[in-house]
C-alpha cells in the first residue's frame, strides 16, 4: 500500500542517516584476527606439453610413455581398463 511504501522510505532514510553519521568505532570492532594467514602459494616451474606444445604448471603435468603431457592430452592417450 501507499502507507507501507511511505513508511519504508522513511525507515530507509533514517537508517541511511544513522549509518552516515555514526562513529566507526561504534560500528566496528577492531581486533587481531582469530586465524592465521594461509601460507604463500608454491611457484612451480612451467613445462611444455610434448604433444600439443602448450605451457602448463608442473603440478598439472603427467608422464606417459616417456613424455610430459598436459592434463587434456594425458586424458586423450591414457585409458584405464
Amino acid at each position: 500500500t501507499a502507507e507501507e511504501k511511505e513508511k519504508c522510505t522513511q525507515v530507509r532514510a533514517e537508517c541511511e542517516k544513522m549509518y552516515s553519521e555514526a562513529d566507526l568505532a561504534e560500528m566496528f570492532i577492531k581486533q587481531e584476527p582469530q586465524i592465521s594467514m594461509p601460507r604463500p602459494a608454491a611457484i612451480l616451474q612451467s613445462l611444455v606439453c610434448e604433444d600439443c606444445g602448450e605451457m602448463h604448471m608442473e603440478s598439472r603435468s603427467r608422464r606417459f610413455a616417456g613424455k610430459t603431457l598436459c592434463l587434456p592430452c594425458f586424458g586423450k592417450v591414457e585409458q584405464k581398463i
